[in-house]
Order: structure tokens, then C-alpha cells, then sequence
């Protein structure tokens, strides 16, 4: 589940859509790239959360996740994807349970039965590792079976009532999620 092109990895790599980074490259052919040739992309350092934290809270009417110190600063702020399904989002305070860098996807016929049902796929299938797996570069599995924060192969998505429950976020953020989310760590979910 690796990039599906250069222009795929260039931008998420540095944090943009690849119509932007087509955009600051108007006269390279992407179909002809040769090595070597020179490319512009924002240059953007990872982030990282200096502090201690002490909860992440995801606000479902701004679909927005932020993490929180311990002196109730605001210490990151991101935008989230969360249910399409009113009756699929989950409130009040969950719990980290679990983390995973670079996790497998194992598709559960019973947990998405609408998809499966549509799809015609009666087994569970694993999908490998990768930016392109349904749940990106980073899981963050919360004390509801079958929730969590996580990436996506499709940042450009990210803020929009979409998921089937789960709380998206772009593989970045995720990555610098994943670098805070201790195990019982509270996650407030709020209306």
C-alpha cells in the first residue's frame, strides 16, 4: 500500500494537496519525471508536542481534534473527519486502549456490514502497512470496539462527516498524534 505516484509522496511528505504541488511545478511532466530533476514543496518540519498532555478532545460540530496540557493549554489543533451516521458517533469520554505506527487494516465484514453487504465481501481481509491503507501510517484504537483516531490515504478528505465512526485525521497529524496518545489517555468526544 505504498504511494501510487511521486507526486502522491511529494505531497503528502510535505503536507499538501498534489494539485498545490503541481501548481508550484507548472513546467514538469509528471508522467516523464527523470531522477535528478528538481521539484518545489513547502518545506515543513514535523511537528511534535513539547508538553505533557493530559487529553484530546474532538469538538464533532467543528469536527476538530485538540490536544490538551495538563494547565489546560492548547498544545495542538488539527481538523477530524468523523461519522457520517449521527447514530455512529460516539460522546462523552473514551479512553486511548491501543497504538500502532505503520498498522495493518483488517477489514471486519461485521463491524462495516454495509460495505461488505454492497461490496459482496463475506471474509475478513488483512491490507498491509502503508499511506494508502484505510487507516494510514497510525492507529490509535480507543476502549470502543472498532473506534479510533487514524490516518488516511486521502488527506485532501480530512473535516468532513464521512467515516463509518472513526475520527480521521491526515497522516501527519496522526504521526504527531501517535507521539502523545499514552494508553488510558481520556479522549473527550463532545457535540
Amino acid at each position: 500500500m505504498r504511494y501510487h505516484s511521486i507526486l502522491e509522496m511529494l505531497a503528502e511528505e510535505s503536507h499538501s494537496h498534489p494539485d498545490f504541488v503541481i501548481q508550484l511545478n507548472p513546467d514538469v511532466d509528471w508522467k516523464k519525471l527523470k531522477p535528478g530533476e528538481k521539484i518545489q514543496v513547502p518545506r515543513v518540519p514535523p511537528i511534535t508536542i513539547p508538553s505533557l498532555v493530559a487529553s484530546i478532545r474532538i469538538r464533532l460540530s467543528s469536527r476538530t481534534l485538540q490536544v490538551y496540557g495538563y494547565d489546560d493549554q492548547l498544545l495542538f489543533h488539527c481538523p477530524v473527519s468523523i461519522a457520517q451516521r449521527v447514530e455512529k458517533r460516539p460522546s462523552g469520554e473514551l479512553r486511548v486502549s491501543v497504538t500502532a505506527r505503520d498498522p495493518n487494516y483488517t477489514f471486519n465484514p461485521e463491524i462495516l456490514s454495509a460495505v461488505a453487504q454492497r461490496e459482496g465481501i463475506a471474509k475478513r481481509f488483512v491490507i498491509p502497512p502503508g499511506p494508502n491503507n484505510p487507516v494510514g501510517n497510525a492507529w490509535i484504537g480507543l476502549n470502543l470496539p472498532g473506534y479510533g483516531i487514524h490516518g488516511t490515504p486521502e488527506p485532501e478528505k480530512v473535516g468532513r462527516t464521512e467515516s463509518h465512526g472513526c475520527f480521521r485525521v491526515a497522516n501527519w497529524d496522526a504521526t504527531t498524534l501517535l507521539g502523545v496518545a499514552e494508553i488510558d489517555l481520556p479522549v473527550y468526544v463532545e457535540p
